[in-house]
Parts: C-alpha cells; sequence; structure tokens
C-alpha cells in the first residue's frame, strides 16, 4: 500500500474536525466551533476553486487574530496553495512588497466586521464566511504535490524589499507528525494558548496541537498583551493546558503575581522557543507551577518552526552552563564543524529544511549549501549526551583593546547571574572616547542591585571582556513576534534605564570581601 503524501496526511487531520464537538477557538470577537471551523473552511475554499479555477499561485491572508484567519488558513491547505499570513499593522508599502515578491492575485480578507480591506494589492479580495454547515459543498481538496510550497513567512527586521521563506507540504507534514507525537508526550492536553501572531511560525505550535487534538485555542489581540489581568481571566475561564511563547512574554507575565498555578489550575506543560530562554526564568516558573513540565526548543523559521526539543529540569538548572536546546526531531539531524572549544556553526539537515527564499538568489546560495541543508549562522556545541547548547550568532566577535571578545560568551555569563531575566551584550559606543563594552539588564530596577550585579559577573569573567557601562530597567519591550526587541530595550535604557559604571578597583574591592569572607568561613 502506498504511504499518502505529505498533502493527504495534513488533510487527514482536517477531516475528523468536521464532526467533532466543542470550541476550536475562544477569543473576544467571537467563538469558533470545530464544526464552523470545518464548514466555512470548506465553503471558502470552493469560492476560491470557482473564481481562479487551476491557479496555484499564492494567497495573502489579511487580519490577525479574528476566528476568520483560521478559516482561511485552513481553505489555502484545502486548495492546494500556498497561505502568506499578513498583520493589519504592516506598512501599505511592505504588503505591496509582500504581493509582488509571492506572485498573489488573490486576499482573503479575515479581519472582523466593519474592518476596511486593503486597496490595490491584488486583483482579487474575499471575505471569509462564518458558516455552522456547509450543504452542498463536495468540492474535493485540490492535491498538493510534497514540493509545493504550504506556506510563506518573512522574516522580521526585514527592510526595503522584503525576503520571503518557502516551506513545502513535506516540510509542514513532517512537523505535524513531530506536534502529534508531542501531544502524546504531553499527554491529553487541553486548552491551547494562542499568545503567537499567525504571520510568527511558532504560531504553528499552537495551531497544530489543538487541531490535532481537537482542543480549543484560547488568545487576545497582541495589542491587548499588555493587560496581563484580562489575559488571566481568559486563560482561566478557559482552563489553559498548554502555554507557547517566546521566553519574553513569559518574562512579561511573570511580572504579575497572578501568573500562577492559583490562577491557571490546569496549566500542565510550557513550549519556548525563538530566543534563549534564560534558567532564572524557569527558576521563576518552577516555583509558580508546581509540577509545570517546561520544553526549550530550538529552529529557524527555514526549517519549519523548530527542530530541537529538551524538557528541562531541575539538574539542567544546577549546572554550571545554560540550558540546551535539546536533541533533533526525527528526520532531521545537526552539525557543526567544530573548533578546539567545541564550537561551531549549526548546520541543519533532513526534512524539516525548507524550500529556501523568494528573490534572494545569494543568500540562499549561501545558506541551503545542499539539497535539505542549511547554514544557520547560529553558533552551538554538542553534548556527549547528545543534547545541543545554542551559542549565539556566529557573527558577534570584536576586537577590543586588541583582544578578541565574542559578546555571546559575555551575554551567556551574565545571564546566568541572579534576578536576570534577559541581558543584551554591545560593543562600545561609536566615537566614545572611554570604550568599554555595555551591558543592557532587563529584572534590575535599582542601581545598587545593578552594581551587585556587574560584581558578580565580574566574578565570573575575565577583565578584559567585564562590561564597564551597565543599564537596567524592568520592563521588556516587544518586536511583533513577541521577542525582545534589542535596539528599543537599549534605547529605552539609553533615555531612562538604571546606570552603573564598573571598574577596575571596584572589582577588587569586591575581591578583597570575598577572600575576607573565605578566610572567616575558614576559621
Amino acid at each position: 500500500m502506498t504511504e499518502p503524501g505529505a498533502h493527504d496526511r495534513i488533510i487527514s487531520v482536517f477531516k475528523p474536525m468536521e464532526n467533532a464537538i466543542g470550541l476550536a477557538y475562544s477569543h473576544a470577537t467571537g467563538d469558533l466551533t470545530f464544526a464552523t471551523l470545518s464548514a466555512s473552511a470548506r465553503a471558502l475554499a470552493a469560492q476560491i476553486a470557482s473564481v481562479q479555477p487551476g491557479d496555484r499561485s499564492p494567497v495573502m491572508i489579511f487580519g490577525h487574530k479574528d476566528r476568520r484567519f483560521l478559516i482561511a488558513y485552513w481553505a489555502c491547505l484545502l486548495t492546494g496553495r500556498a497561505a502568506v499570513p499578513n498583520e493589519p499593522d504592516l506598512p501599505p508599502r511592505r504588503l505591496a512588497g509582500v504581493a509582488s515578491v509571492t506572485g498573489s492575485t488573490l486576499l482573503i480578507d479575515a479581519q472582523p466586521d466593519g474592518h476596511d480591506a486593503p486597496i490595490g494589492l491584488t486583483d482579487l479580495v474575499l471575505p471569509v464566511p462564518l458558516l455552522t454547515t456547509a450543504p452542498g459543498i463536495t468540492h474535493p481538496p485540490i492535491r498538493a504535490a510534497d514540493q509545493d510550497t504550504a506556506y510563506i513567512l518573512f522574516s522580521t527586521g526585514t527592510t526595503g524589499e522584503p525576503k520571503g521563506i518557502e516551506v513545502t507540504y513535506a516540510n509542514l507534514a513532517d512537523f505535524v507528525g513531530w506536534m502529534d507525537q508531542m501531544g502524546s508526550d504531553i499527554g491529553n492536553p487541553g486548552c491551547i494558548s494562542a499568545n503567537v501572531r499567525y504571520c510568527f511560525d511558532v504560531s504553528l505550535f499552537e495551531m497544530w496541537l489543538s487541531w490535532l487534538n481537537l482542543k480549543p485555542m484560547s488568545g487576545l489581540d497582541h495589542g491587548d498583551i499588555w493587560n496581563i489581568g484580562t489575559y488571566l481571566a481568559q486563560f482561566s475561564a478557559d482552563d489553559l493546558s498548554i502555554w507557547v511563547s517566546t521566553p519574553t512574554l513569559a518574562a512579561h507575565y511573570v511580572r504579575h503575581q497572578g501568573f500562577c498555578s492559583d490562577t491557571l489550575p490546569a496549566l500542565k506543560a510550557m513550549i519556548f522557543c525563538g530566543e534563549v530562554l534564560p534558567k532564572a526564568l524557569v527558576r521563576t516558573l518552577f516555583a509558580r507551577f508546581p509540577g509545570i513540565r517546561i520544553f526549550n526548543t530550538y529552529g529557524p523559521t527555514e526549517c519549519t518552526v523548530a527542530v530541537t526539543c529538551v524538557e528541562i529540569t531541575q539538574a539542567h538548572l544546577d549546572a554550571d552552563r545554560e540550558l540546551p536546546i535539546g536533541s533533533a526531531r526525527h528526520g532531521t539531524w545537526l552539525s557543526a564543524d567544530a573548533d578546539t572549544t567545541g564550537q561551531g556553526e549549526i548546520i541543519i539537515h533532513g526534512t524539516s529544511v525548507g524550500k529556501g527564499y523568494l528573490g534572494a538568489s545569494e543568500e540562499q546560495n549561501a545558506r541551503f549549501i545542499a539539497p535539505h541543508s542549511y547554514r544557520t549562522g547560529d553558533w552551538g556545541m554538542q553534548d556527549a549526551k547528545g543534547d545541543w547548547y545554542f551559542k549565539g550568532r556566529r557573527d558577534r566577535e570584536i576586537k577590543l583593546d586588541g583582544h578578541r571578545i565574542d559578546l555571546n560568551t559575555v551575554e551567556a555569563a551574565i545571564r546566568d547571574c541572579r534576578d536576570v531575566r534577559d541581558v543584551i551584550v554591545a560593543p562600545p559606543e561609536e566615537g566614545s572616547r572611554m570604550g568599554g563594552l555595555r551591558a543592557f539588564v532587563l529584572g534590575i530596577a535599582t542601581t545598587e542591585a545593578l552594581e551587585r550585579l556587574a560584581n558578580e559577573a565580574a566574578d565570573r569573567l575575565p577583565p578584559h571582556i567585564i562590561p564597564r557601562f551597565w543599564y537596567a530597567q524592568e520592563d521588556c519591550v516587544f518586536n511583533a513576534s513577541g521577542k525582545l526587541d534589542r535596539k528599543q530595550v537599549q534605547a529605552d535604557m539609553l533615555a531612562r534605564g538604571v546606570r552603573h559604571i564598573h571598574t577596575a578597583a571596584r572589582k577588587t574591592t569586591a575581591e578583597k570581601a570575598m577572600a575576607i569572607k573565605s578566610e572567616q568561613d575558614a576559621a
């Protein structure tokens, strides 16, 4: 018997929704049942096939967190076309660039009622139906080949002409199989968060865990992210079971004392992706949610969301190194041309590696070095047990006062200190006569605490790589993907953060104090 193709495996997840009972999505603009998701997606797919018969060009979806977006996403999958998610807050010029680069001739308006669709982006704009049944619609799914494009995402921070990342149906089916296994490992997942914007691929964790297990997602709009109490009230009412986000978003939530097991007693697992996971955050989460399972994952958008995973334990927290990113998922493997330190650039191989870039042939050739092999630009290493460790971007080495300094190493040492939610270490300010590295720390509120942190870091690091200028604030600043907005954080701290200048004299005083204490303890 022939094994079903990638598209058939994806459609097999959709079919049970027609007769499923219960919610698929809980949102302030209106809930969505699985029956309505199924009927509406089939109706929209039939309309797409009718107005554009035989057209297989990508389809832009214009919307945010409304239930219509999920319907539109499935309509694209049912017609075998590539979905191109776009947020309404993107500049019109950027949206026009996306339409041009992808060759999209159709836009699905997935906004709530009363919102205007963008003008002039495509030749055809379709609204999303909301149907409880789809009578008379028998149009079968239009099959896509394994190497056809399933979705196109655009990397955050792109300037000028946007650069799209193509992911195939084979890639997506491989990821869906991994999510099916992860759901089994977690054990009977309940309600799943809808924290992540759909233009950021980490949202696929949430969507496919929901659809594979026929359990609802719960979320609010990205603009409500500062209303933690409102979010927690909805998550509590929906019995949130699985949380998915970047570490930055979770660090924002832990500032609220209600982010704990008393408010969310059903929460059993948290999945993190997109950024370095700090130990301080995990310690806080373990204390707030006794028995919580925390999974750390890693992977670039070019390789279908994520490629490694590890469940974080107390042993990982106690180890004298950063948290691991885990081992590769089935069908994928990692390699690195290690240097004398055992570190090297991470190269990802296997079914997870996507098709590549649209309209960026030079970068395509530099990154996609062979079929199903992607050079990440990330520095990492593998330990004897097979777990990988992320060491930062390979292009963050600078030369200062004759010394070669890896900014990743400095960040990792500071991130492991007490009370540090996250840290950015930057080169000296351009044109500065004083010189010295700069450390921008999240989680520190006073100058005294910042000075203590600088001295603690000085006990961990060689003198020539200790930051001279230290800045701190409590507040996180997010970009559109829910990651730490590194540029804005630095600008905010320079303008109004607490600050401290570290000197060798202060380091010597700290050393003397520690030596005196050691002598007293020995006596």
